[in-house]
């Protein structure tokens, strides 16, 4: 299994830099998770858009799928149809992407479990302000799982139980962290992974500031767009 970083900002970019988006890539299937503001570029640098298998969104704030607009263009002036796996909600970021006659919609939920070629993939819960799902991914040889955008919280333990490495948002800045941020602090990241079996890689980047130091002395690995990672048992290598 590879795991392309396509983009790991949030909520906005910095200059030359995408939002969140991924690409998680096995034997027999490509799949995007998550499609914020320039995903699209950056992934066709690796495959064409049409390779993909499906499209999942771990929820619709915009800086996760922001580019799924530009994709329904792209998709109908390909006569592509792709599956896109989302949560039902009443949003004008859904009707927007399940009014698309290109996409086929599949809704997500808390413990549902699908396939997708070799990937099978469930869902767990999270809270944001949002309805958001961690999303666990295995080829039945390795396990990734993302967190999408989260705050500490008991499902964790159900996704990144036996994962490999877990992609977590936990890379906001630990002085500007409040009980009221949505978003989990580099420290709570640290302390989170601390003596479990997996690789914590951090993305869901805060712009203009630099979390490097801090970072450092928590001894986590911040991913940067651009990253490639072959996952392996209880861990990864970066290409």
């Amino acid at each position: 299994m590879k795991l392309y970083i396509l983009g790991c900002m949030g909520p906005y970019p910095e200059k030359d830099r995408a939002l969140s988006s991924y690409l998680v890539e096995t034997d027999e299937s490509k799949v995007l998770v998550d499609c914020g503001s320039g995903a699209l570029a950056n992934l066709q640098k690796y495959i064409e858009i049409k390779e993909l298998d499906g499209l999942i969104l771990s929820h619709l704030h915009g800086d996760h799928m922001a580019d799924v607009l530009s994709l329904r263009y792209y998709c109908a002036s390909h006569n592509v149809r792709l599956n896109v796996y989302l949560p039902n909600e009443d949003s004008c970021e859904y009707r927007l992407i399940a009014g698309t006659p290109f996409f086929n919609i599949v809704h997500i939920q808390d413990s549902k479990t699908i396939k997708i070629k070799d990937q099978e993939i469930t869902f767990v819960e999270m809270i944001h302000p949002k309805q958001t799902f961690g999303i666990r991914v295995t080829d039945g040889l390795v396990t990734l799982s993302y967190t999408g955008d989260t705050v500490l919280n008991p499902n964790l333990d159900i996704l990144t139980e036996g994962a490999d490495v877990v992609l977590a948002d936990c890379s906001y800045p630990t002085e500007l962290h409040t009980p009221q941020t949505p978003h989990m602090s580099l420290y709570q990241g640290a302390k989170y992974a601390e003596n479990k079996p997996f690789k914590l890689l951090v993305t869901h980047i805060k712009p203009e500031y630099d979390i490097t130091d801090e970072a450092t002395q928590l001894g986590l690995e911040c991913v940067n767009q651009g990253d490639i990672y072959t996952i392996k048992h209880n861990g990864c290598i970066k290409e």
